[in-house]
């Protein structure tokens, strides 16, 4: 067996970045798979001078829509035109003026949402040792059973009235699965009274009513 001959190193000079660098390769012309993938990106491109909309800096775009020299200043940008956007507008709860972020936003703190009306009707206005919020239905059944409530556990009213908080209309269920039991009884008890003719759906509104 001969013996292995060690190629000596050939001196190149990268065709995308100009910078020297040794390989034992006699048809290689790019100093790393980088290089090489830049310069086939940008070869049939059109190369245009442009300003930065953000920092007015000169660079080379290579695309028709590239309006910024980099992806901080498209950021930078966004993020100080749309503050310019921004408004004051009055707490839904204290009055006070706050500046939104968003369109969603009307309350100036959490602490001012909790004191307010939920989408779902139930009353945030009480306030624990520990300084947590919890609803106020929640609250009476903790009080009333002396312990926190967990998680998983679901307090119903009875009369399906969210804002009478009476403990005697408060029921406490294990889980949501037993909640929804419960309001799924609504269904057969409607279903009862749509064939004894006690009530009926109006195709007009879209709801359920009780016959004349």
């Amino acid at each position: 067996m001969g013996k292995y001959i060690k190629k000596p190193l050939l001196a190149r000079q990268c065709k995308y970045c100009n910078e020297n660098f040794e390989t034992k390769q006699d048809r290689k012309q790019f100093c790393s798979n980088l290089c090489y993938t830049n310069y086939n990106y940008n070869k049939n491109r059109d190369q245009q001078t442009r300003q930065c909309k953000y920092c007015s800096k000169d660079f080379v775009a290579h695309r028709v829509d590239k309006i910024f020299c980099s992806r901080d200043c498209q950021w930078s940008y966004r993020y100080k035109t749309k503050r310019q956007k921004l408004v004051k507008i009055e707490c839904k709860e204290c009055g006070e003026k706050f500046v939104r972020k968003c369109s969603g936003h009307k309350y100036c703190s959490v602490k001012c949402r909790n004191k307010s009306k939920t989408c779902q009707g139930y009353v945030h206005t009480v306030r624990r040792e520990d300084g947590t919020y919890v609803s106020k239905h929640r609250y009476i059944i903790e009080q009333s059973i002396d312990r926190r409530l967990k998680t998983e556990e679901t307090v119903h009213h009875k009369d399906l009235d969210k804002e009478n908080n009476d403990v005697e209309n408060l029921h406490l269920f294990k889980n949501r699965t037993d909640h929804g039991l419960c309001h799924g009884s609504l269904n057969k008890l409607v279903k009862i009274l749509l064939s004894k003719n006690v009530i009926e759906f109006d195709k007009n509104e879209g709801i359920y009513k009780f016959l004349e």
